[in-house]
């Protein structure tokens, strides 16, 4: 229902808002009868499931491995800088194969 007061129009409610329709007098909508095409799937008894992806579970892996890692140790790092700008660090590239196959095998789940 509209009400208009010169210029303007206002919109009125002509019944009362609490959830009721006068076509219900229960004050809820009326259930809805299943239907017979659909077939009913029972719910899991314990609740419900998520299946992970193995890049999920490969992730999380990392988050644990990350998580448990130890804190840089500024002193060691201040200390390959300086060895760096002095020209005094020496690389090893046996040992750091070695570790880039430890950190695939530990990545991998494998030992």
């Amino acid at each position: 229902m509209y009400r208009t007061t010169g210029n303007e129009s206002q919109a009125t409610m002509s019944q009362k808002i609490d959830g009721t329709t006068p076509r219900s007098p229960l004050g809820g909508p009326a259930p809805v009868p299943p239907r017979a095409d659909v077939p009913v799937r029972p719910a899991p008894a314990s609740g419900d499931t998520v299946e992970l992806t193995d890049s999920a579970r490969l992730l999380q892996r990392l988050e644990t491995m990350l998580a448990n890692a130890p804190m840089t140790d500024r002193v060691r790092v201040e200390a390959v800088r300086q060895a760096l700008a002095n020209g005094a660090y020496e690389i090893d590239p046996q040992r750091i194969a070695a570790q880039v196959l430890r950190l695939e095998r530990d990545l991998l789940g494998r030992r």
